[in-house]
């Protein structure tokens, strides 16, 4: 089982652990953000990553 810790600090990712570091392929969709065209766009990457991936958190 791959092991992954996200360490967030001030509302930012400060660092990323993983236990097995040559086979993880890690996304950050970050939905703040004040332009609209932007976040249609995100939002619908989210649908996409909502209906590939399974939610672990």
């Amino acid at each position: 089982m791959t092991e992954v810790a996200v360490i967030v600090k001030d509302g930012m990712v400060q660092a990323v652990y993983s236990s097995e570091p040559t086979e993880l392929d890690v996304e950050i969709l970050d939905l703040d953000t004040l332009d609209p065209e932007e976040e249609q766009m995100r939002l619908e990457r989210l649908k996409d990553i909502e209906q590939e991936l399974c939610q672990i958190y």
